[in-house]
């Protein structure tokens, strides 16, 4: 049933994150793991995942800023003429 379903888990914390994937795991879904957020917006738009479990506390740029980066890098672009 969750074969083939992509979760994206985004966590600093290397015991939580261990968790996280291991009950996914066995859950029967294929997980990609980022300990921080560079990278990830760039991982969205070539290969979009399922589901994305996001640390709200990640040192660095806001989490905020982060959803709004991935917000807007999910939209396509618009012709310059419409």
């Amino acid at each position: 049933m969750n074969q083939g379903k992509q979760i994206m888990v985004v966590e600093d914390e290397a015991k939580l994150a261990d968790v996280l994937i291991d009950y996914l795991h066995s859950a029967g879904y294929t997980t990609t793991h980022f300990d921080r957020g560079s990278g990830v917006v760039e991982q969205v738009k070539s290969d979009p995942p399922d589901l994305i479990l996001l640390d709200l506390m990640l040192p660095g740029p806001g989490s905020r800023y982060f959803c709004g980066s991935l917000f807007w890098a999910s939209k396509p672009k618009q012709a310059a003429n419409t």
